[in-house]
């Protein structure tokens, strides 16, 4: 901010998705001065425009340098093969754990972290196997090593988000070839392989891919999705406020209201982005905040025809992180 006021360069604020996420920060601002607690409410509404500020500040700090775009790919290729290396340790030294954590002690899950580090990292290295025949070694390599190390982890949805990322990546960004076909094919055979090694680890896989994607009646997160929306419903305009979710829940039980149906205990939050946003902000927040997806997206949709140019890989790997 510092700096586009020295230079007097404000053109990202112009930027339409950038426009798009000030109102819905104003609008996160209004609600939650309207909430029943608005002190906690606005503590987190009025900090959240941080988001777009640093997702602005990356973008102009990597597309004004190739250097700086370099190393940032060198340094997400470097962090991915530390953690790829910690977990492989991990797994060896303790083989029939059903979950790791990488360096992270039991703080924290490292496939969610495999996720954001090693997606951009796959992404790179399948364009790569696309783009230089002859890099197939290292290249193939490293796609396969960062979903396999992600489905050691023992994060069922995490591995599932990354193989159908990766998938829709290859068709996006016109990388779709017989090289990629058999690359898909051994990633999901050494997959298997790794799961079917570790009874543990397998039994984990395929109960919670049957009984626990949170969509399903059975799952643990099913409770916060319908609980979400009963909030949402009963609160259309305004929401909850922000990051009210679990408060407005304990008040509620408090009363003695049913109004979250079959939640049987508050969640710090409704495990679903886009419920969360509609029953903290109101139908005119969810509103903009799908309109702040779009708004990232459809700029670069023009750039689809033009399957494997640097826009057009922008554009899909843009779409996947959106999605």
């Amino acid at each position: 901010l510092g700096l586009s006021a020295y230079r007097r360069d404000w053109d990202w604020a112009r930027a339409g998705w950038f426009r798009i996420a000030v109102a819905f920060w104003l609008w996160l601002v209004v609600t939650a001065a309207l909430s029943e607690w608005p002190a906690a409410a606005l503590r987190d509404a009025l900090t959240w425009i941080r988001f777009p500020v640093f997702a602005a500040a990356l973008s102009v700090w990597l597309s004004r340098s190739d250097i700086r775009r370099q190393w940032m790919l060198g340094v997400c290729v470097f962090g991915t093969l530390v953690l790829i290396g910690v977990l492989f340790i991990e797994r060896a030294a303790n083989p029939e754990a059903v979950r790791l954590w990488g360096t992270w002690s039991q703080g924290s899950k490292a496939g969610w972290y495999m996720l954001g580090i090693g997606t951009p990292v796959a992404m790179w290295a399948l364009q790569q196997l696309h783009a230089q025949p002859a890099s197939w070694a290292w290249s193939a390599g490293l796609a396969l090593a960062v979903v396999v190390a992600t489905i050691a982890t023992g994060e069922v949805f995490v591995s599932l988000l990354l193989i159908f990322g990766l998938g829709v990546f290859v068709l996006l960004a016109g990388l779709l070839s017989r090289r990629s076909i058999a690359l898909v094919a051994v990633t999901l055979a050494v997959g298997v392989g790794v799961l079917q090694s570790n009874l543990a680890l397998w039994d984990r896989f395929t109960t919670q891919a049957a009984t626990r994607l949170p969509w399903l009646p059975s799952s643990d997160y099913y409770p916060g999705w319908s609980g979400a929306l009963s909030v949402a419903l009963g609160n259309p305009v305004t929401g909850v406020g922000t990051n009210q979710f679990k408060p407005y829940c304990e008040s509620r039980r408090a009363q003695g209201q049913d109004e979250l149906g079959a939640l049987d205990r508050c969640l710090d939050h409704p495990h679903q982005l886009y419920l969360q946003v509609f029953a903290e902000a109101g139908l005119p927040g969810l509103i903009l905040f799908v309109a702040l997806a779009a708004a990232l997206v459809m700029p670069w949709t023009r750039a689809y025809p033009k399957a494997q140019s640097p826009r057009a890989l922008e554009a899909a790997g843009l779409a996947i992180g959106v999605m």
